[in-house]
């Protein structure tokens, strides 16, 4: 995400980490941040609950996702 902002002179500001994305959805939902995920999560989180999804306002690479 850095790199792609980077590349249009844009930068993000990081207000929170989070170790597990199973948390992301009640973080977004509880604050006016958003989450840039794979859209294979987004698709699965915006299932069960009420979160709008948007496109990156940038190309970004493939990202894989394991489960160790």
């Amino acid at each position: 995400m850095d790199q792609a902002l980077a590349k249009q002179g844009r930068a993000r500001t990081v207000q929170v980490a989070l170790p597990y994305f199973s948390s992301i959805p009640l973080a977004v939902l509880e604050t006016d941040c958003v989450a840039t995920l794979p859209s294979r999560l987004v698709r699965a989180f915006a299932a069960r609950w009420p979160l709008r999804v948007f496109k990156p306002p940038v190309t970004l690479n493939a990202v894989e996702v394991r489960q160790v």
